[in-house]
């Protein structure tokens, strides 16, 4: 997998394996239904033990914070079904470029670190997993979600690193 800036400031992710590409989009892709589970974990009020700041923080903040996360999923479901399949010479492998707008480059650092919270929690992946330590195993849920986690941790490393120039 190979990462370019374009002038423009757009990101171009090209070689990127089949078997990434289907993780990628597999991890970023949410049902509709799981959007409470997102607001559940990651939107809850603060100060669950003051009741009238709770009750602003559910009427006024969530669902502004919960428009901008599926605004921002939109924008990346937009660029992933962009992505384009490249035939390679004498295989049955498809390698597979993207192109991250720069326009869209916030959308993708939330949406990824909403991803990779929520990989994390749900499949109870330690430290030493998620840091890289681990070779995950692909014959399990638990690997191909921690695999799903490192890809996404480098591309948002990437992102960010971007974003600092």
């Amino acid at each position: 997998m190979n990462f370019h800036q374009r002038e423009n400031g757009d990101m171009e992710v090209s070689e990127i394996d089949p078997l990434l590409a289907f993780l990628m989009v597999e991890g970023i892709r949410q049902e509709e239904e799981e959007w409470d589970c997102i607001a559940e974990s990651f939107l809850a009020t603060p100060l669950a033990e003051d009741a009238l700041f709770s009750q602003d923080w559910k009427e006024y903040v969530q669902p502004g914070l919960l428009t901008l996360f599926k605004s921002c999923h939109a924008h990346v479901i937009t660029d992933l079904e962009n992505m384009k399949r490249e035939q390679l010479h004498g295989s049955q492998d498809r390698l597979a470029t993207l192109l991250i707008p720069a326009a869209h480059r916030e959308a993708w650092l939330r949406i990824l670190n909403v991803a990779r919270l929520s990989l994390a929690a749900r499949h109870r992946l330690h430290d030493q997993e998620i840091s890289g330590e681990v070779v995950p195993d692909l014959n399990t849920e638990r690997g191909k979600a921690l695999l799903q986690l490192q890809l996404f941790s480098m591309i948002q490393q990437v992102l960010v690193e971007v974003e600092m120039q």
